[in-house]
């Protein structure tokens, strides 16, 4: 049976990874941008934090998670992340300069869905569903609006969020390719 619980600072090794996962990004391909994102999973004052994170566990065993979050300081979070220098000295945006240059993904009046992420073992069981639900709720509870980002090659994951109650709204250009913004009007 899932469950979802708050996430805590030991979960940060697994939150990192689902990150990159959700950014179809290998763990292995980068050990120092996994060490980095783990990083700021554990500072509590970046997008990533574990403070904004739920966990969905299965029998006690970690399966799946949700960063999300209401958006009004989002743009000194995004600064703050990808200027934060990493354990080795560097921060992300020393080798990706357009990071900082890119335009914020979400703002005031959003609660916004930054990453979702199921273990690859778990997928299709309704865990994704169970934790955009829970997020969706949390938005509406706070009068903000959900919104998030979705690769639009991701046709399984654009299915669930129309299935939602998402509505396309805009392109953004984010990280080197086109994302569809989705949001729900409430």
């Amino acid at each position: 049976m899932t469950t979802l619980r708050k996430a805590r600072k030991t979960d940060a090794t697994f939150i990192a990874r689902m990150v990159l996962a959700a950014l179809h990004i290998d763990e292995n391909s980068d050990t120092r941008l996994c060490r980095h994102i783990k990083e700021l999973v554990e500072d509590e004052g970046t997008l990533y934090s574990w403070h904004r994170c739920i966990i969905a566990t299965d029998n006690d065993e970690r399966v799946g998670m949700c960063l999300a979050y209401d958006a009004a300081d989002y743009h000194e979070r995004r600064l703050r992340s990808f200027t934060m220098p990493c354990s080795d000295g560097k921060s992300v945006a020393e080798d990706n300069t357009s990071l900082l240059e890119q335009e914020d993904e979400a703002g005031e009046g959003e609660y916004y869905i930054d990453s979702v992420a199921v273990v690859a073992s778990h997928r299709g069981g309704g865990i994704g569903r169970t934790l955009m639900a829970d997020a969706i709720a949390k938005g509406k509870a706070l009068h903000l609006r959900p919104t998030l980002l979705v690769d639009p090659a991701n046709t399984n994951a654009v299915k669930l969020y129309t299935s939602l109650g998402f509505r396309y709204e805009r392109d953004i250009f984010a990280f080197g390719q086109i994302y569809h913004k989705y949001s729900i009007v409430i």
